[in-house]
């Protein structure tokens, strides 16, 4: 539904800004925040605060700039797929990063039940922690 994708919109422009509350306000109470194998933050983390706790606040320890630049937004029914990059310095050796993205948001109600995260592991890995 378009109105997902707007919605969809709105939590990369929160994210952007660094305005948590209103990326927050996207997800629903208890979102499975679903991250690779092989990355910094995987696993599945469940709710707010797993999602804040293990995966939001440590972007900084890890990059001195972190970007998600969302490039296409693609409407899939109950699903929002986007397509972007992961864009950034790493925080241990201040060299820039580039890493391509898909992200799938399941959504019910006008919330985020459900984040997946795709995406190179190995090479973001590497680029946060300075073994490119």
């Amino acid at each position: 539904m378009e109105i997902d994708v707007e919605v969809v919109r709105g939590a990369y422009a929160a994210f952007a800004r660094r305005d948590l509350p209103a990326l927050l306000d996207v997800m629903h109470p208890d979102i499975e925040f679903v991250e690779p194998a092989g990355s910094h933050f995987a696993g599945t983390h469940r709710g707010h605060e797993a999602a804040i706790a293990e995966v939001l606040v440590t972007l900084p320890e890890n990059a001195s700039e972190f970007h998600a630049d969302a490039e296409e937004f693609l409407d899939a029914g109950e699903e929002v797929v986007v397509l972007g990059h992961h864009r950034g310095q790493s925080a241990v050796t201040g060299e820039s990063f580039e890493v391509p993205f898909a992200h799938v948001w399941t959504m019910r109600d006008g919330l985020a039940v459900r984040f997946r995260s795709y995406h190179d592991t190995a090479k973001l890995r590497a680029a946060l922690s300075g073994s490119q």
